[in-house]
C-alpha cells in the first residue's frame, strides 16, 4: 500500500497480509504462548450489558486545526481563545481550540470556510 500524507510524505506498507497461513500462524502462536506461560495471560471477559453508541455531536474535546495563513484573523475571531501552534509551514496557521462539542466545532469551522485538516482530541 502506497500512502502519501501532507505531513508524513510518501510511505509504503507491504507484507503478506492476513491470509489463511498468517492467520493460522498467529492463532497457533497465541495457543503456544498460553501453554508456555500458564496463569500469565490476561483474560478478557465480555459483559452482557447493552452498549449505547455515543453521539459524536455532543462529545466534547479540543481540536488541533490547520488552516491557510490567510485565515488567521478570521479563525481568531470565530474561535475566540485559542492556542497558536507553529507547525513550521509559512502558508499555514495552526491552533488548538478550547473544549467544545463536535457540533459547535463544525458550526465554527463552517463559518471559517473549512480547514486543511483537524485532529479531534476527545476527553481533554
Amino acid at each position: 500500500i502506497y500512502v502519501h500524507g501532507n505531513m508524513l510524505g510518501d510511505s509504503m506498507y507491504y507484507g503478506r497480509g492476513a491470509g489463511k497461513l498468517p492467520t493460522a500462524s498467529a492463532v497457533v502462536s497465541d495457543v503456544v504462548d498460553c501453554a508456555r506461560h500458564p496463569g500469565k495471560t490476561v483474560m478478557c471477559f465480555w459483559e452482557n450489558d447493552s452498549v449505547r453508541v455515543a453521539d459524536i455531536e455532543t462529545d466534547q474535546g479540543k481540536f488541533f486545526v490547520r488552516v491557510g495563513s490567510d485565515q488567521r484573523e478570521a479563525a481568531m475571531e470565530i474561535f475566540g481563545a485559542l492556542a497558536e501552534i507553529n507547525v513550521g509551514i509559512a502558508e499555514e496557521f495552526a491552533f488548538m481550540t478550547q473544549v467544545m462539542t463536535e457540533k459547535e466545532f463544525n458550526e465554527r469551522i463552517g463559518k471559517l470556510g473549512g480547514c486543511i485538516n483537524r485532529i479531534r482530541i476527545l476527553g481533554s
